[in-house]
């Protein structure tokens, strides 16, 4: 990890918020508005934070055409502020950079993952991209802010399964039909749960299932048994991208429950807390402004 340039001010600055900021789902791929830095050599410059199949989250810096030299050497520090406005974790590189290049690298502390609300603020996430041009000696700096709105539905039900233990190992099941917002009398999605044997141990299984013919956008969620206080037990946070049939969401072992009947199946009734964010396509990506503008003298 490398430190500020002679811990002197940095030449440019972009903040990046990002809006209705998703905690229960990780963005596929979101880009910000492109921002010109002035104040390194006219360059312009884009931010990415994207995830591949089956890893961690990455964010890349991108180089984009414009009037500055061929290849510029800059030290970049990107941070994820905080409700207060401070840096709650950040990440330094040295780099060079041709026109049309790129830097990528792995988050080492996934944020999305463990999003805690310390960094939201009104549901947006601040992310701030500090630059220093590291071989010139002219000294100049510059500030640019822009907003992404992420497109993200949130929903939370609370299903109430009653007459539990008459439920038959591998014999029935019960759905949950999650209604479409936009489209009257259709199904978004079906929350499936029954009982099976695994092991010779009696099992809850939880899935999930496209309602019909609407298509389904990706979804994170969050499965929690409700205890007789309202307190969450057994608690699971994943992401599901359906397909054509029905995705594992949780497995509980029933011993879990009916060894706590009392606390967690009152009345033998199973109470779930279904929380779901789903992430819905186009975000609404809009420059806000300069400190200066790079086109003035």
């Amino acid at each position: 990890m490398a430190s500020d340039p002679d811990d002197r001010k940095p030449d440019f600055t972009f903040f990046w918020m990002i809006e209705n900021c998703p905690l229960l789902i990780r963005p596929i791929q979101i880009r910000s508005s492109s921002f010109h830095a002035d104040s390194i050599r006219n360059t312009e410059w884009h931010l990415e934070l994207f995830q591949p199949s089956n890893s961690k989250l990455c964010y890349s810096i991108h180089r984009e055409e414009s009037k500055g030299p061929d290849t510029i050497k800059i030290f970049f520090e990107l941070s994820f502020l905080n409700d207060l406005g401070e840096p709650e974790y950040s990440e330094s590189h040295e780099i060079y950079l041709g026109v049309l290049e790129c830097f990528r690298y792995e988050l080492v502390k996934d944020v999305f993952k463990k999003l805690r609300m310390s960094y939201l603020d009104n549901d947006a996430l601040t992310v701030r991209c500090r630059m220093w041009d590291v071989e010139s000696t002219l000294r100049d700096y510059n500030q640019c802010f822009s907003t992404l709105r992420m497109n993200t539905d949130r929903r939370t039900i609370f299903w109430l399964n009653k007459d539990f233990s008459r439920l038959l190992p591998g014999l029935e099941q019960v759905t949950y039909c999650l209604p479409h917002l936009l489209r009257v009398e259709h199904t978004m999605l079906k929350i499936i749960l029954k009982v099976n044997k695994i092991n010779d141990k009696e099992h809850i299984l939880i899935q999930f299932s496209k309602g019909g013919s609407a298509e389904v956008p990706r979804f994170g969620f969050e499965i929690s048994v409700i205890d007789i206080s309202g307190r969450k037990n057994q608690s699971l946070r994943n992401t599901i991208e359906l397909l054509e049939t029905p995705q594992l969401a949780n497995v509980i072992p029933m011993d879990t429950l009916t060894c706590d009947k009392d606390r967690l199946l009152p009345h033998d009734v199973l109470c779930l807390r279904c929380e779901f964010e789903f992430e819905i396509t186009p975000h609404w990506n809009e420059f806000v402004a300069y400190v200066r503008d790079p086109d003035s003298d």
